[in-house]
């Protein structure tokens, strides 16, 4: 009786999931999603894309392209990699006193720590080139 009393249950549940799916695909926005992809899916086919490639040419500023080469390949194929970080851009500082041009990453810099405690923070960001 306990396995019919489980078909019973699974049954009630896949009613209600049943129900669930029919209001979610009669959602107009769903359905308009939906018709999008569709949509999407056969403009990508005219022009011999995947909709993966189409979604990376849209968003190019996410994804960096490298070039990965196998033994076993034949041509180039491109690998999209998500960037992680930009690279820190080192600043250029220039003394007015002494000439002196230091170039550097972090602002931990002991030459560049010695201007500030000399002439102040705001002297030193005015000699920046």
């Amino acid at each position: 009786m306990t396995k019919l009393s489980e078909i019973f249950k699974a049954n009630q549940r896949i009613d209600m999931e049943c129900e669930a799916v029919t209001r979610l695909i009669q959602d107009d926005e769903v359905v308009r999603s939906i018709n999008f992809l569709r949509k999407l899916d056969t403009l990508a086919a005219t022009y011999d894309y995947t909709v993966k490639e189409i979604v990376m040419l849209l968003d190019a500023d996410e994804f960096a392209t490298e070039t990965a080469t196998s033994a076993n390949a034949k041509a180039d194929v491109p690998v999209y990699v998500a960037r992680t970080s930009r690279k820190f851009q080192p600043k250029r500082y220039q003394s007015p006193y002494t000439g002196e041009i230091l170039e550097t990453a972090s602002a931990k810099h002991k030459t560049l720590k010695t201007w500030q405690s000399i002439y102040g923070v705001a002297e030193v960001e005015t000699w920046r080139i």
